[in-house]
Formats: C-alpha cells, structure tokens, sequence
C-alpha cells in the first residue's frame, strides 16, 4: 500500500496539489493534517484510485481518525502546536482508545 502524509495548513492549493500528486504517484491512502475542507479541520484520511474504506470511525473525535483500507488500520491524527499540555494530555488516551476500539472488532 502506497502512503502519504501531509500537513496542508488549510491551504486549498496545497490540497488541490496533494489530490494530483496521489493520481501520478498512484498513492492508495493520503494522510491529512490541517485539511481545508473537513469537519474538524484537523485530521483527514484520503482514499485514492480505486482504493475502497472497508471500515471507518462512526464519530471521528477532533483531532483523529481512523479507516480500515486492505485490511490495514490507517491512522491520521493532529496535534497543534499551540495546545496546551492539558490539551495534547486529553488527546492521547483517544489514540490509546481507539487502538483498543480496533482489538475488539
């Protein structure tokens, strides 16, 4: 499976370029950071091609999401520079839930 990550720091140029990148480099799977155009802003999975989503988060929570592609768990998450430590403390017992949510499907 073909990945790619990025920050797009909610530039919708920059996230028109990634979405002809991921055509000419055939990536399956985009990883956003800072998407301009998604729910929370924050974190977005892309499926490119012909890639299928077997399964998806119901509820993403700010900041994370998680899709099923090819039998693999993807993970896109976002923590923003400016949070808090109280903040980024909130947003690791999330992943750490999330991984568990996947144990038990």
């Amino acid at each position: 499976m073909r990945l790619i990550q990025i920050n797009v720091d909610h530039c919708e140029a920059l996230q028109d370029l990634l979405a002809q990148t991921t055509r000419e480099k055939n990536i399956d799977v985009a990883e956003l950071s800072e998407p301009y155009r998604d729910q929370t802003g924050q974190a977005a999975l892309w499926t490119c091609g012909e890639q299928t989503v077997e399964e998806i988060m119901e509820y993403p929570e700010e900041g994370f999401i998680r899709a099923k592609a090819k039998g693999i768990h993807i993970y896109s998450c976002y923590a923003p520079p400016s949070a808090t430590l109280v903040e980024y403390e909130r947003l690791l017992p999330l992943l750490f839930w999330m991984q568990e949510d996947v144990g038990r499907s």
